[in-house]
């Protein structure tokens, strides 16, 4: 079947599932492929709880990567600068982080213990126990506790999607840069075709 995309969801889609080697050695992964886990644009929720979706996370066999996209037609990238994360993209990463360190430690019994003690120490409210939000979070932790055996590293990536045509070094303070060359899938300015 083919599918007909267009912009960073379609582009981030195809390079993970057709350049997922080539992104990991340019992230510096020497983990096999088949072994890896991706969720693709997990959602963490809207509003005064939620914080968004990340493009994808890759579960490689030591590392969790938290990964971002933006592809070179993005109107967060400076012409001839560094490519710009929105805030609330900043602040997924470091609530991600949080909830990894807190939650998924399997310090606390119970969410509500977990939500009670915590909250006091968060400027971003804990979504209840029973909540869409907290059923999502706890489940995707729940996945990355399976896949792994011991205690993973946390890592940022931006996978930065281009046409061939890269103006300047691509920068982004706190993430590793990850190019891909989309060239290859476009037709009719900039569509591409999946193939699923």
């Amino acid at each position: 079947m083919e599918f007909i995309g267009y912009g960073e969801d379609a582009l981030t889609l195809w390079a993970l599932k057709e350049k997922f080697s080539e992104i990991l050695m340019l992230i510096g992964d020497n983990s096999e492929p088949n072994s890896c886990k991706i969720f693709y644009r997990p959602s963490f929720g809207r509003g005064r709880s939620g914080f968004g979706e990340f493009d994808f996370i890759i579960l490689a066999d030591q590392v969790i990567y938290l990964g971002e996209s933006k592809w070179n037609k993005s109107s967060e990238k400076n012409k001839n600068g560094p490519v710009m994360l929105r805030d609330e993209q900043i602040k997924r990463h470091d609530l991600f982080v949080f909830y990894f360190e807190k939650w998924a430690s399997g310090e606390y019994a119970s969410w509500d213990d977990f939500q009670e003690q915590e909250q006091e120490h968060l400027a971003h409210s804990i979504p209840d126990a029973n909540s869409l939000l907290a059923k999502n979070i706890k489940n995707i932790f729940d996945i990355i506790k399976k896949h792994y055996v011991s205690q993973p590293h946390l890592k940022n990536v931006l996978l930065f999607l281009h046409n061939g045509e890269i103006e300047s070094e691509v920068e982004c303070e706190e993430f590793k840069v990850v190019p891909i060359d989309y060239s290859e899938v476009t037709f009719a300015d900039n569509f591409i075709r999946l193939e699923l």
